[in-house]
């Protein structure tokens, strides 16, 4: 039973982030983090979509970054992208990954101890 439990929160917290990562939510994020990087640093910004949302977030995106950080965006469709985002310097390998399933998993595992812990205790 707790393990069912601790599944049924698993399904509650992905069907949550699912619901959060709005194209407009998503759009203001990436506005935000591609405006301060883009005044701090000079290296081109990658921004991998997932398929489904990128046509929609791009053109969210170009009305709300400012002009020189434009300059500076590449954005792509990413793979195993459902909802969110991936960020990156261009031409490196490592990303912010920002997209629902790992999100969600950040989550589960900041909840699920808690969880067990609660179904553990005698109390």
């Amino acid at each position: 039973m707790k393990e069912e439990i601790v599944k049924t929160f698993d399904r509650i917290i992905k069907n949550e982030v699912k619901n959060s990562l709005s194209p407009e939510f998503t759009a203001q994020l990436i506005a935000k983090i591609v405006d301060k990087w883009a005044f701090e640093r000079e290296e081109e910004l990658e921004i991998l979509l997932g398929k489904d949302d990128a046509e929609q977030l791009k053109n969210h995106l170009l009305k709300m970054i400012k002009k020189e950080a434009r300059d500076k965006l590449i954005i792509n469709v990413g793979r195993n992208i459902n909802q969110g985002f991936r960020i990156g310097v261009r031409g490196e390998e490592t990303y912010y990954d920002f997209s629902e399933e790992a999100v969600a998993e950040i989550l589960k595992e900041l909840v699920n101890p808690k969880i067990k812990d609660i179904l553990n205790s005698d109390g």
